[in-house]
């Protein structure tokens, strides 16, 4: 077996795709295959179905979660006054690792600090830290974004 260029895929929104029925996620991997740069495409519906195994009706359906779920929209195409495949764009959901820390297990994003007295000198010390682990993660949040960005444009 030999490893081939346009045989591999790169699928976004693992983490919120395994929420999903077998159907939908199988939809959603072929989707992807077919994006561009821009992560648009438009396969007819006779095409997904082929390549998923599944009925034209399963995939109207399954489009249609995957829509309601934020994973893509969906334009209609036509050209003098026939309608031709979809257009299908693909969006880049925000996951766990995404979350701002804020909203992560009920943290609070600021804390109230008052002066520290000679006893509260270990929870400054705390709040000190609680500071640089959230610019950390702000930081490499924003790696991740930009390396998202730069897969799709």
């Amino acid at each position: 077996m030999r490893y081939e260029k346009g045989n591999f895929i790169t699928v976004p929104n693992k983490s919120e795709l395994k929420k999903l029925d077998a159907h939908s996620q199988v939809l959603f991997m072929w989707l992807c295959s077919f994006t561009d740069d821009k992560g648009q495409c438009y396969p007819s519906v006779n095409r997904l179905a082929e390549c998923c195994g599944l009925s034209r009706k399963t995939i109207i359906d399954r489009v249609k979660v995957l829509i309601e779920k934020g994973f893509l929209t969906k334009t209609y195409r036509y050209s003098d006054n026939t309608q031709k495949s979809n257009l299908y764009q693909i969006h880049l959901l925000p996951s766990a690792t995404d979350t701002p820390p804020s909203a992560v297990e009920g943290k609070k994003a600021v804390q109230e600090v008052h002066p520290p007295s000679a006893s509260d000198a270990h929870r400054t010390k705390s709040i000190e830290v609680n500071i640089k682990e959230r610019k950390s993660q702000k930081e490499n949040l924003k790696k991740f974004k930009e390396s998202l960005s730069e897969m799709f444009n």
